[in-house]
């Protein structure tokens, strides 16, 4: 599915070779850090500590190069090796872009085969979106929900297709999908999760691993 980004690892690979190349001193990891958790807009800090993250399943070596393939039979293994603070990051990060960027609820809960929908409500709580986990509970209650409609095998068939064109459809009349959606906008606001998202990566970030990931952010910082 969509969680697969093997655009991704080339990235990776070419940042771990140019930062293998410098050494760098303490005072300049710490100034680093500070510019980062200081002027670091919240989207961007979110998308660059969800990278973190999924490179923190794929590449546990920290080598850089040697990566494991992303499955449905080993997605929730390597979920289940991140820490909490880069589990809720993760996962909220995955959350907002479904809401934000692609199809909404639906989307969101097909493209992960709502392994995710139990825990929403609590990570938003986690991160001090009480507004927004209320809304969730609110909707996922007035409707009672299966989340288990949504974690259908379907092969052969493009994500884009089914949402749009096949059992999605039965799905949104059933749940009035748009209804959250519309709600989430509304709490949303101005990016509000992906702000306190990042207050909450800002707050923790040592949590991140830091030291694992400092060399592919130093560059633009350091003289």
């Amino acid at each position: 599915r969509a969680f697969i980004a093997f655009l991704i690892v080339g990235l990776i690979w070419i940042l771990a070779c140019i930062s293998a190349t410098r050494a760098y001193t303490p005072e300049q990891y710490e100034k680093a850090r500070e510019y980062v958790i200081n002027e670091t807009p919240s989207l961007e800090l979110c998308e660059r500590l969800s990278f973190v993250c999924w490179e923190a399943m794929t590449c546990p070596s920290g080598d850089g190069v040697t990566y494991i393939t992303v499955d449905e039979d080993n997605y929730e293994e390597l979920l289940a090796t991140l820490n909490e603070y880069q589990y809720t990051l993760y996962v909220l990060s995955t959350f907002d872009r479904a809401m934000v960027e692609d199809g909404g609820i639906g989307y969101f809960l097909y493209d992960t085969d709502a392994i995710f929908a139990d825990e929403i409500s609590a990570l938003l709580r986690e991160i001090d979106f009480d507004s927004m986990a209320d809304a969730y509970d609110d909707y996922i209650k007035k409707y009672n929900v299966d989340f288990q409609e949504f974690a259908i095998d379907v092969e052969e068939v493009h994500l884009e297709t089914f949402y749009k064109n096949y059992r999605i459809q039965d799905l949104d009349e059933k749940y009035n999908l748009s209804e959250f959606n519309d709600t989430f906008s509304k709490l949303n606001g101005d990016d509000e999760l992906i702000e306190h998202l990042a207050e909450y990566a800002r707050n923790h970030i040592y949590e991140f691993n830091w030291y694992a990931i400092e060399d592919i952010w130093l560059e633009p910082y350091i003289e």
